[in-house]
């Protein structure tokens, strides 16, 4: 591995790392400024609309991301078939990239169906839990696909 390769390994990681606690600590600063703006003690129901739109938003977003993760994928794909000779041994880093996103899925869709039940609306901890699972099938998603990628070019990079 040059030293260029290495820096840009590197910077990529530090980059993965950043984006992902940022992911994660955002998503935790809204239910503390939820906590703080009283919107779970709001008595009309005005705070519960606010974090049902908050929820249906976030799932649907994620769910569009799923969508463009099964394009890469499908790039992916086409690069292996088109562009190579010989068979890229990543079927261990595809199926890890199926099974996260189909996890990732499942938890958008379970957030979004619920996120239209006001008695769930209403009760922080199994929010939090279920944004807690979205957001770390969310890294461990893009962990899978940053993989994947890497173990896609390193191979069309060797046989140049």
């Amino acid at each position: 591995m040059s030293k260029s390769d290495w820096v840009q390994s590197k910077t990529s990681k530090i980059i993965f790392w950043f984006v992902s606690v940022s992911y994660v600590f955002i998503n935790g600063l809204i239910y503390g400024l939820w906590y703080i703006e009283g919107l779970y003690s709001m008595k009309d129901n005005q705070g519960i609309k606010v974090i049902q739109d908050y929820l249906k938003t976030i799932a649907q977003t994620n769910l569009s991301v799923s969508l463009a993760i099964v394009a890469l994928l499908i790039g992916i794909t086409a690069l292996n078939y088109k562009t190579i000779t010989e068979v890229i041994h990543n079927k261990k880093e595809f199926l890890g990239n199926i099974i996260a996103l189909i996890t990732f899925v499942l938890l958008n869709f379970m957030l979004l169906t619920l996120s239209y039940s006001i008695l769930f609306a209403g009760n922080i901890i199994p929010q939090m839990a279920i944004m807690i699972l979205t957001c770390s099938s969310f890294i461990f998603l893009i962990r899978n696909v940053i993989k994947l990628i890497e173990v896609t070019l390193g191979k069309v990079k060797k046989n140049k």
